[in-house]
């Protein structure tokens, strides 16, 4: 996942270069680079916010009251975070996403003629990854408090 967010953040440096040049050099800016630019930020942004549950386990975490608490205080609170994640994920990002791809079913960008529901199934998808990256945090965490280790 780390190299497609990489391939979209250098396809997104090259058509802002691309967009750039074309209107102040050739004085003839191309039409879809705004549009291709904004869809890519849009697929960069929710890969890069589900791969943040999986490398860091620091995205929509509360670290700092997390490390405020000991014991039980501290297990109730991973497990009140890891179930808020999880609604959210599922109701906003799941739920929420594919209604979008549903009204996007039909439509089409104006510049690239791009079904928008192409555009917008990356939400459920990044919901999707999100909620299984942060299941396998929680699991970590669960082995961190069966051991006794980080606080527990």
């Amino acid at each position: 996942m780390l190299s497609l967010i990489t391939v979209f953040l250098v396809l997104l440096v090259v058509m802002a270069s691309w967009q750039v040049f074309a209107r102040y050099i050739l004085n003839a800016p191309p039409q879809f680079t705004d549009e291709a630019m904004r869809f890519t930020m849009i697929w960069l942004v929710y890969l890069g916010a589900a791969l943040a549950f999986g490398i860091t386990d620091r995205h929509m975490s509360l670290g700092l009251f997390k490390d405020m608490f000991k014991g039980r205080t501290r297990i109730m609170f991973e497990v009140f975070s890891f179930a808020s994640v999880l609604v959210f994920c599922l109701i906003v990002m799941i739920k929420g996403g594919i209604a979008l791809v549903l009204i996007g079913e039909g439509q089409y960008s104006d510049s690239m003629n791009l079904p928008m529901n192409w555009v917008y199934v990356i939400i459920p998808f990044s919901g999707f990854l999100s909620i299984l990256l942060k299941t396998q945090n929680f699991v970590e965490v669960l082995k961190d408090i069966r051991s006794g280790s980080d606080g527990y």
